[in-house]
C-alpha cells in the first residue's frame, strides 16, 4: 500500500473514534478532533505535510515549510502553519469559477488527500433536516476528486438533523472508485473524472 493510502487507512481508523464532549461547530471539530488525530500521525508518516487552517496563529514552520510538516503545536493547541495555509490555495484548491479549498490538505511525494468537514445542527424548525447543507457537503467532496487523488469527508449532526434511520447511527461509506464521467456547467465546461478517484465518507452523530 502506498504511504498516502496507508496515512488515509490510519486516519479513518482515528476518526471513527469517539467524539470529545461538546462540540459547537466545524472549526471545534477540526481543532479538538480532527487536528489532533493528523498529529498523532505524523512520526510515523515523515513524508507526509498538512495544510491546515493557523487558527488566528502566525508561527511558521522551522527551519522552512520544505523541512517542516505544516502543523505545529503550543500550550494552546494544534494548528497550521500560515505559510503552508495560504500556500495550499493556489497549489491545492480547484479553480472552477472561483477558488475552492478544503478544510485540511495532506500530501505526500505523489499524491495529495483532501479532508472536508461538516458540523450539522438540528433544524430551527418544521421538519426539513438539514438537506441543503449535507448536499453542499456531498458536492464539495466530489470536487475535491477533481485535483485530489484521495477524499475524507466526516459530517457530524446533530440528532434532529438528518434522518438516522436509513442508515442508523453512525457509519462509514466508500465511493471507490468514482465513475467515469464528466462535469458540465451551463456553458458546457467539461471536466473529465478518472475513475481511480476514492471518497471515503464518515457521518457520525453528536452523542
Amino acid at each position: 500500500m502506498e504511504s498516502l493510502a496507508r496515512f488515509k487507512f490510519d486516519l479513518i481508523a482515528l476518526l471513527n473514534d469517539a467524539l470529545p464532549p461538546s462540540i459547537l461547530n466545524e472549526g471545534d471539530l477540526e481543532r479538538r478532533f480532527l487536528l489532533p488525530k493528523l498529529w498523532e500521525l505524523l512520526d510515523s508518516y515523515p513524508k507526509v505535510h498538512i495544510y491546515s487552517h493557523p487558527w488566528s496563529h502566525s508561527r511558521r514552520c522551522q527551519p522552512s515549510c520544505e523541512l517542516g510538516r505544516g502543523l505545529l503545536r503550543d500550550e494552546g493547541g494544534i494548528f497550521g502553519c500560515d505559510a503552508c495555509w495560504a500556500r495550499s490555495k493556489a497549489d491545492y484548491a480547484v479553480k472552477m469559477y472561483g477558488v475552492h479549498a478544503f478544510d485540511v490538505v495532506a500530501h505526500d511525494e505523489e499524491e495529495s488527500l483532501a479532508i472536508e468537514l461538516k458540523f450539522l445542527h438540528n433544524p430551527k424548525k418544521g421538519n426539513s433536516k438539514a438537506n441543503g447543507e449535507f448536499q453542499r457537503f456531498l458536492g464539495q467532496c466530489l470536487l475535491a476528486t477533481l485535483s485530489h487523488r484521495h477524499v475524507i469527508g466526516l459530517c457530524v449532526a446533530e440528532n434532529r438533523a438528518l434522518d438516522w434511520t436509513e442508515p442508523p447511527g453512525v457509519d462509514t461509506f466508500d465511493v471507490t472508485p468514482v465513475s467515469q464521467g464528466k462535469i458540465s456547467t451551463a456553458e458546457t465546461v467539461q471536466t473529465t473524472m478518472p475513475a481511480n478517484k476514492e471518497i471515503k465518507l464518515i457521518i457520525k452523530k453528536v452523542p
